[in-house]
């Protein structure tokens, strides 16, 4: 991974939008982030660790709220940065907020890549630990190295730093116990389940298929001689078959010809009645229907004409009436204008009235506004008066203050700067003291053989001896412990063989000497107890050992800080400058006098300006209000005005109701709305009678007309009647009927003519077809006889023979079936048997990889081969940063190695590396990180290597500093970038470029790109 930009707000203490280019930085092959401890330096790493994984070093998941910014709502993280064999661009981002209750509401993440055919951020689902192949824990290991975590490496635990080799290198593949458990299952399933087969097809045999093609050919036999004698048979059951069925139909035609002789007679006397309707019908239906419709038509007229006259006469009186509500109407329209001016007349009292209302509301405020503007003047006049007095005290006071405050102020700086060095003098005093206490009481628990060494650094020395012969002590009863355990576990193996049955280790069935041993338990107890103490004594000596190299560093700082402390307190008196101005370094109470003299009077003028400006504001506040109430009063008065020649106005244009005060008492709008109405009801009473008079006489001219109409209508009809009876009677001459009723009473049958004819065509085809139908089947019989017990006879044999047939036919297709299964089951028996045979050697394979790889053996081992490379690659730093005096070498169990350090200023002995001092272990720690982040980026075929480091670097020297950095600035040379992050100020004098953090109270922090 190489970073590209880092854009991030809202967390921590950035609380504006910052933005980093690590394109300027990494370019020089190696960079650096310095600022002040707090200033916000780790931060950086924590966003991109925040957009990455999701997860900050400093906090869990659950404590993500607690890095917003207090001063912002919300947080925003965007990373740009290359990844991946093909080196492509991504983008990830990480928003998150508050909502109004201050709830953190879910994270937005975004993931994009940078597509050039698009020349766009194409959006994708992935995780960093996907796309960069290694996890959060691992990513803190090998690329972001945070605060605290540098050393993690080299002092995991062995089966910690295996499975971390076995992430970062994908060594999981080369762990198939897993894997191989399913395969290992499912060829016992396999096996089982085609063992099983092979026993279902056990009676399957090529005898057997012999002997079923045998019975097969006889059954064909059987069956071809069956079947010439059924289709004798069935020739002679056919012809029996055809006469039984000619027979029956001639019994059922007779039958039929019986009852259609019998219908004969009904259906003559019915074409006799069908004749006479159909000539009635044709020359008297007609007739009989027009003299019905005249008839109805001649009542309805009638009908029609009384209604007429009825409404003739209602009409009329309603003239009558409409006349004299016209008259009456007319009479009231006449006093129309009179009503009209009466009601303009109240319409202009009403405005009086309004403008006497307003007017009488005025006069009280003019007066009250009058008094307000008086008593403002005179509150006005007591302000002024006040703050003059002010203005006088400030000046006279002014001139009692001392005039150069400004040296005073320095002076008192000088004593207490004086103050405060003596204090850090007298801290350092202290400090060095409890430090050279504590080493004592730490060399107090240290039992020496001889007089305790004055020099502090030849005690660490006999410590890490008496850790070294411990240690090999320790190692000798570790030995001890597996020999005893090895024992106890062959005896206990020894007591569980029996003559003639085979052991389990060798197979051997004959046992002569078996081993009897005595009780080891005793032994095992009493050496892991040698080994606990042996355990806790190195411990406690480690533990002092640490402790006491801590004290001593700090013990060399306390003494140098003191000696600094002090020659700057006895070379301050020289910095008082003031003598000349009369001012000596003896007089600190004479010159806090006089400040104390200047802030008295700066303080009473200070309140005095106050209360001015207190004073000064009321009366600005006084004249506005002062503006407003003249403006109000000046505006009351020509309302006022305005208000008396409104009345003196409208009540000249008065016509009727002149005393307009008399009706100052009604209520206006009532009067005025019911004069409006009364004046709309006389107009439209008026239209209204003038209408209806004239609706009244055109409907009297409408309604004479309908009625001679009327008239003139029955008597045509009265005419169409007679004329249709004389047609009747004219037509009854020409025919046998005597009598009009004879025709009604034939009419009144309605036959429907086409059905009835119909049906009586239908009856003589039809015994027409069965007299033909007779003489057919007769001719068909061929003068030949029907025997029911020949057929019958003939039946039972046909279908004897017909199910013989049958069994015969199943037989045979049961045989074939048989033949055609057992063939392709002996196919598939073959086929079976050679997978057996397969899956047996199969088993017996998976048995021998499952030993080789269990419980990951094979995956550790090429972990412990990765680890050892790493150590070899290491090595080749870490004896340069230590001058050749030591190396990393590891030592252990093939799967739980751990490191430990070579020094060759002791004979080469080895030592835990948790002895090295936090120079040392910040020197091991930085080799393993190079050598680490060189192999995985080979190993992850990465064109850029890089990684950061947070802090470390305050526990060098100077000569061990110039040592790393020489190393570091080589791997530019390696196409490597490293990024520090420190406060050390010394470092940033070897590094050409870097980021400067700054912390500001309002602002919080920000970032400034460096160039040396």
């Amino acid at each position: 991974m190489l970073p590209i930009s880092l854009t991030f707000q809202g967390i921590y203490s950035y609380q504006n939008k910052t933005t980093i280019d690590f394109r300027s930085l990494t370019s020089a092959g190696m960079f650096g982030i310095f600022g002040a401890v707090g200033s916000g330096k780790s931060t950086i790493l924590d966003a991109i660790s925040l957009v990455l994984y999701d997860e900050i070093e400093r906090l869990g998941t659950r404590e993500i709220k607690n890095i917003i910014n207090l001063r912002s709502d919300a947080m925003y993280i965007e990373f740009d940065f290359l990844a991946g064999k093909e080196n492509n661009l991504y983008r990830f981002s990480y928003a998150r907020k508050f909502n109004k209750k201050r709830e953190l509401q879910t994270a937005e993440k975004q993931r994009y890549i940078w597509s050039e055919e698009e020349n766009a951020w194409q959006p994708i689902k992935i995780d960093a630990k996907v796309l960069l192949n290694i996890s959060y824990a691992n990513f803190k290991r090998t690329i972001i190295l945070p605060q605290g975590k540098f050393q993690d490496f080299l002092l995991l635990g062995g089966t910690e730093r295996t499975d971390m080799m076995i992430e970062l290198f994908n060594l999981e593949h080369y762990d198939i116990e897993g894997k191989l458990k399913p395969i290992k299952e499912e060829n016992q399933i396999q096996f089982h389940s085609t063992q099983s087969q092979l026993q279902l097809l056990e009676n399957v045999t090529e005898e057997n298929i012999k002997k079923l093609n045998e019975e097969l050919e006889d059954l064909f036999k059987e069956q071809k001689k069956t079947e010439k004698n059924l289709d004798i048979f069935k020739k002679e059951k056919e012809n029996l078959d055809n006469l039984e069925k000619l027979a029956n139909q001639i019994v059922i035609i007779q039958k039929d010809l019986t009852i259609l002789e019998n219908q004969k007679g009904k259906i003559i006397e019915q074409e006799k009645i069908l004749n006479q309707y159909k000539l009635c019908k044709e020359l008297f239906a007609h007739l009989f229907e027009n003299n019905e419709r005249v008839k109805k038509n001649i009542s309805s007229l009638e009908i029609e004409h009384k209604q007429q006259i009825k409404s003739l006469e209602d009409n009329n009186q309603n003239i009558e009436k409409a006349n004299i509500l016209c008259i009456n109407a007319e009479k009231e329209a006449k006093l129309k204008p009179e009503i009209q001016e009466k009601l303009e007349d109240i319409i202009k009292i009403s405005a009086i009235a309004k403008a006497q209302n307003t007017l009488d509301a005025i006069l009280p405020n003019i007066e009250k506004q009058e008094k307000e503007a008086e008593k403002n003047k005179i509150e006005l006049d007591n302000l002024n008066q006040k703050i003059n007095q002010i203005k006088e005290d400030i000046i006279h006071k002014e001139k009692e203050k001392p005039q150069d405050i400004s040296t005073l102020y320095e002076i008192q700086k000088w004593f207490d700067r004086k103050s405060n060095l003596a204090a850090e003098v007298q801290k350092a005093h202290e400090d060095l003291s409890a430090c050279e206490n504590k080493i004592s009481v730490i060399i107090s628990q240290i039992k020496f053989k001889t007089v305790i060494p004055s020099n502090n650094n030849e005690i660490i020395d006999i410590l890490e001896d008496n850790i070294d012969n411990e240690e090999q002590k320790l190692e000798v009863l570790q030995m001890n412990l597996q020999e005893l355990i090895l024992k106890q576990k062959l005896q206990e193996h020894a007591e569980k063989l029996i003559e003639g049955e085979p052991c389990p280790v060798c197979g051997a069935t004959h046992h002569p000497a078996i081993l009897f041993g005595e009780a080891l338990e005793e032994d095992i107890k009493k050496n892991k107890q040698n080994i606990k103490e042996y355990s806790l004594n190195i411990k406690n000596w480690q533990e002092l050992k640490a402790e006491l190299q801590v004290f001593i560093k700090s013990k060399e700082g306390y003494e140098k800080n003191l000696q600094k402390r002090t020659d700057e307190l006895n070379n301050y008196d020289e910095k008082f400058i003031w003598r000349k101005k009369g001012y000596q370094s003896e007089d600190r109470k004479e010159v806090e006098k006089q400040i104390n003299t200047y802030k008295t009077i700066e303080d009473f003028v200070n309140e005095k300006r106050k209360e001015q400006q207190k004073f000064e504001k009321m009366t600005e506040k006084l004249n506005k209000e002062r503006e407003i109430l003249i403006q109000s009063l000046q505006n009351l008065i020509l309302e006022k005005t305005a208000k008396i020649s409104e009345i003196d106005t409208t009540a000249h244009t008065l016509k009727h109701l002149k005393n307009y005060k008399d009706f100052f008492h009604y209520n206006f709008e009532e009067k005025i709305s019911a004069g409006k109405i009364k004046i709309e009801k006389l107009d439209k009473n008026l239209k209204d009678a003038q209408n209806t008079l004239q609706n009244l006489n055109n409907l009297k001219i409408k309604l004479q007309s309908d009625i001679e109409n009327t008239l003139k209508n029955i008597e045509n009809k009265q005419q169409e009647l007679i004329k249709n009876q004389n047609e009747i009677l004219e037509k009854m001459k020409k025919t046998s009927f005597e009598i009009q009723a004879e025709i009604e009473k034939i009419l009144n049958n309605q036959i429907d003519i086409q059905k009835t004819e119909k049906e009586i065509t239908y009856f003589y085809e039809l015994l027409s077809a069965k007299n033909g139908s007779l003489s057919t089947v007769k001719a068909q019989m061929q003068g030949q006889n029907y025997d029911e017990i020949q057929h019958d006879e003939l039946k039972t044999i046909f279908l004897n023979t017909n199910n013989v047939l049958e069994e015969i036919k199943k037989s045979y297709n049961l045989t074939e079936a048989n033949i055609k299964k057992m063939q392709l089951d002996w196919n598939e028996k073959i086929i079976l048997t050679n997978k057996f045979i397969k899956i047996e050697q199969r088993k017996e394979d998976i048995a021998t990889i499952e030993s080789l790889f269990r419980s990951k053996g094979f995956a550790k081992y090429v972990s412990t081969a990765y680890i050892e490379n790493l150590c070899q690659v290491a090595n080749k730093r870490f004896r340069i940063f230590t001058r050749q005096q030591l190396t990393l070498e590891l030592e252990g169990k093939e799967d739980n190695k751990e490191f430990y350090v070579c020094d060759f200023l002791h004979e080469g002995r080895k030592r835990s590396v948790k002895t090295l001092s936090g120079g040392q272990t910040f020197q091991a720690s930085l080799a393993l990180a190079l050598a680490l982040a060189e192999t995985v980026n080979a190993f992850q075929y990465s064109q850029q290597n890089f990684f950061f480091m947070d802090e470390g670097f305050g526990s060098l020297d100077d000569d061990s500093l110039a040592t790393v950095f020489q190393t570091l600035q080589t791997l530019r040379e390696e196409n490597r970038i490293v990024g520090i992050i420190s406060h050390v100020e010394k470092l940033k004098e070897e590094i050409p470029t870097f980021l400067k953090v700054e912390i500001d109270e309002n602002g919080g922090s920000s970032v400034k790109m460096v160039h040396n």
